[in-house]
């Protein structure tokens, strides 16, 4: 609002100005003096004024150069008002006189109404100071950031207002935040009046307004205005994809219990009945026909409206316009309703306007992020016809950089026929991440670990280091069994191409039962899209691997692998991704083919080569089910040299191999029973996931595989298979996985006697 009037002062001002001087008639003139006064209570700026004009004393005088004069002096923000008189001192000389209204300082800030939180911590959310000059955009974003911090605590009825209070006889303010908190409500009952067509599950599983389990301890399922709101668009949706178009909240009543912390809603509902369709029709098309159009129409007469079925006959009808570059494309569904018969006719109304190309792109907003890292991920270019469906797929890459709270990206008309100008907006956020956690599971015991992630990182931009849309990651993992370090930076447009380059500097050291295994090294490895959902991988990486503290009593042929080693080698791969999530997907597909030499020509301590194919298909079922299907083949050997050392062999059993036998059992074993791994590997699971309830899956998986001494030895009769069930736990302070697993098949010997086993993870964040 302040913003917009001073722009509307500013044209008004250059109005009155132009008036002005033509009412005087100064034409060309030289600027006699430049007179700076206060209208406020303290001096006038008189520098920062001056800094800030390129009209000088004893130059020609231009309006056109004081208009721009007076635009940068509200620009520099610590200029309230600015007012200009023209004094004419001879026939070609003028004064100019500049009355300046500097922004007030402010002297405090003050909260009032605020009881949940105390003064300081949400002073700690400010970032407005105390004896700087008033910033209004910055008191807004103040308010917002103390509005959500309210509302991320259940209140979200709160009410964050602030002001501005002059004090009397200076030029300063106090700024004052009123904060009118509300009552904050969990929701512990739910019932649904007037619903015939659906049930009672069904109705509360569309709406989030509802009772849930995890409110009892943690702090969710407080009620929320916004999303009562919203609930009764997702029922009416829900309604009017099985034709119920007349159906209607009637009201949501709230049933507070007797100390006001908790409600009961009931929802009354009025469904009507369901509408049949009478007729389709498209209308207002030039550029196809209206036949062409039909054809893509799934909507059909006679069947019952489906307010899905219509949303999809309208981004068909959209994608076939998309292309052309019609950006002003439009199409309006308008429905003629027949109360009386329950029928409706569709009329698909287009309104097509015209192609352009884009012009030009400009960006806002980024006061952080470089143009370069915004402009590079955009699917669309200046040039290029204007595809509403690439401005979309732009708006999802800069989304899923995770760098921004929010992305508009609008088409501006321009002066230029057949043109358009992209405008793109975004809203940054904090990028910076600090993580403590800690674990427990069964086989990595105790674990704790120490995270920081800056995922904007610039390494050139000194001292502040971001904005380059780099990522930078230091772990440090500490535990019973296992300790790690790792120092990752990914440079995702190496050489300004859409090649992602990685290097990693690492240490882990790993207790293997009978022996110490710890890895140092360094990677560095180069990522190119090939196809769409296709990547290509070339990496290199040098490690030190050293095997020591080995058990007494251990075989010869255990016994005999302590040293230490160089292993370096060269890595190809080839991977697809279609999943439609990365933690716990629903569909979709994964697939990985992994090539690596390890030559004696690279200093490695033998020829060793590794092949490997891994893929993964999730099939979505009824009810929110999913179907894993998970396989994975494995060969290493050597072309000469030395024999394969343990560390580069293949083991299995355990929680992320096959379930129901402990980690590293399942293979090869010495004259002890001791693991000492294979060079081949095939293994492979069947999983049905399906959800229990909020924030709960469980499963019921068959595991199965095994590890053979010799490379490419597979013998699908000798497979070790297990099945089990399990339960995931998504809490929000972490997540907790349960498996248990029973062999039901046992290849070897040393597995005949094994009964079932408990495979559990348990994470904790903080």
């Amino acid at each position: 609002m302040n913003q917009g009037l001073r722009v509307c002062r500013m044209a008004l001002l250059s109005l009155l100005l132009a008036a002005g001087l033509g009412s005087t008639g100064i034409g060309a003139a030289v600027i006699d003096k430049i007179l700076i006064v206060s209208s406020g209570k303290g001096p006038a700026p008189e520098e920062l004024v001056r800094a800030n004009m390129t009209s000088r004393e004893g130059t020609e005088f231009s309006r056109e150069r004081l208009s721009e004069d007076i635009k940068r002096l509200y620009r520099t923000g610590f200029i309230a008002d600015v007012q200009t008189e023209l004094i004419r001192t001879a026939p070609d000389r003028v004064t100019i006189r500049l009355k300046i209204a500097p922004k007030p300082t402010v002297r405090k800030i003050v909260l009032e109404g605020n009881h949940h939180f105390k003064t300081k911590r949400l002073r700690q959310l400010m970032k407005h100071g105390e004896g700087v000059i008033l910033d209004e955009t910055r008191m807004m974003e103040d308010a917002e950031a103390v509005r959500k911090r309210y509302r991320d605590s259940g209140f979200y009825q709160v009410r964050v207002t602030p002001s501005v209070q002059s004090i009397p006889n200076t030029d300063q303010v106090n700024l004052v935040f009123r904060i009118q908190e509300g009552h904050r409500y969990k929701v512990r009952g739910l019932e649904f009046r007037g619903n015939t067509a659906f049930d009672y599950k069904t109705l509360k599983k569309t709406i989030r307004s509802k009772p849930t389990f995890w409110g009892l301890f943690f702090r969710t399922g407080y009620l929320n205005d916004d999303e009562l709101a919203a609930d009764k668009d997702r029922l009416r949706v829900l309604y009017t994809e099985q034709g119920y178009l007349d159906f209607r909240v009637v009201k949501i009543e709230r049933v507070p219990n007797k100390k006001g912390t908790k409600v009961r809603l009931i929802f009354h509902l009025d469904e009507g009945a369901p509408y049949k369709v009478a007729k389709v029709e498209v209308t207002g098309c030039r550029r196809f026909s209206s036949d062409e159009l039909m054809r893509m129409v799934r909507q059909k007469p006679g069947g019952i409206f489906n307010s899905k079925i219509e949303r999809g006959d309208v981004r068909r009808i959209r994608s076939k316009y998309e292309v052309y570059g019609y950006l002003d494309f439009a199409c309006y569904p308008r429905h003629i309703t027949d109360s009386s018969a329950h029928t409706v006719a569709i009329e698909y109304r287009i309104r097509e306007g015209a192609p352009s190309h884009i012009r030009d792109i400009f960006i806002r907003g980024n006061q952080v992020t470089k143009d370069r890292v915004i402009r590079r991920e955009l699917a669309i270019l200046p040039g290029d016809l204007g595809n509403a469906a690439k401005i979309r797929s732009s708006r999802s890459r800069l989304m899923n950089l995770n760098y921004f709270e929010s992305v508009d990206i609008s088409p501006i008309a321009t002066e230029q026929e057949g043109t358009k100008d992209i405008l793109v907006t975004v809203k940054e956020k904090r990028t910076g991440q600090l993580s403590l956690g800690a674990g427990f599971s069964s086989e990595e015991a105790l674990l704790g670990s120490f995270e920081i992630t800056q995922a904007n990182f610039d390494w050139r931009n000194w001292p502040h280091f971001i904005g380059g849309g780099q990522r930078l990651r230091l772990r440090l993992q500490a535990g019973t069994e296992r300790d790690d370090f790792l120092l990752s930076f990914t440079e995702p447009w190496w050489l300004e191409r859409r090649l992602r380059l990685g290097i990693d500097l690492f240490r882990h050291d790993r207790d293997q039962d009978q022996y110490s295994e710890a890895r140092t090294g360094a990677s560095v490895r180069v990522t190119r899209p090939l196809w769409p959902y296709w990547r290509g991988t070339v990496g290199l990486r040098a490690q030190q691997i050293e095997l020591h503290n080995f058990d007494d009593g251990l075989s010869t042929e255990l016994a005999s692998e302590k040293g230490s080693y160089t292993a370096n080698s060269l890595m190809l791969s080839l991977s697809r991704d279609t999943r439609n999530r990365y933690v716990n997907p629903s569909s979709g597909s994964r697939l990985s083919l992994t090539a690596e030499l390890e030559p004696e020509l690279l200093g490695s301590y033998s020829n060793v080569y590794r092949i490997g194919v891994e893929g993964a298909k999730y099939i979505p079922l009824p009810r929110q089910c999913v179907l894993k299907i998970e396989a994975e083949l494995g060969l290493v050997d050597k072309t000469s040299g030395d024999p394969v050392a343990i560390f580069d062999r293949y083991f299995a059993g355990g929680t992320y191999s096959i379930r129901g036998f402990d980690r590293r059992e399942v293979g090869p074993v010495d004259v002890n029973e001791d693991s000492v791994g294979g060079k081949s590997l095939f293994r492979g699971t069947f999983e049905l996931i399906y959800p229990i309830y909020e924030r709960v899956l469980g499963s019921l998986f068959c595991d199965y595989g095994n590890v053979w001494r010799d490379a490419a030895a597979w013998n699908p009769a000798e497979l070790n298979i297990s099945v089990g069930l399990g339960i995931q736990l998504n809490l929000p302070i972490g997540p907790i996985r349960l498996d248990y697993g029973w062999p039901v098949v046992t290849d070897e010997d040393h597995l005949k006697d094994n009964g079932g086993r408990l495979h559990f993870n348990i994470g904790y964040f903080f």
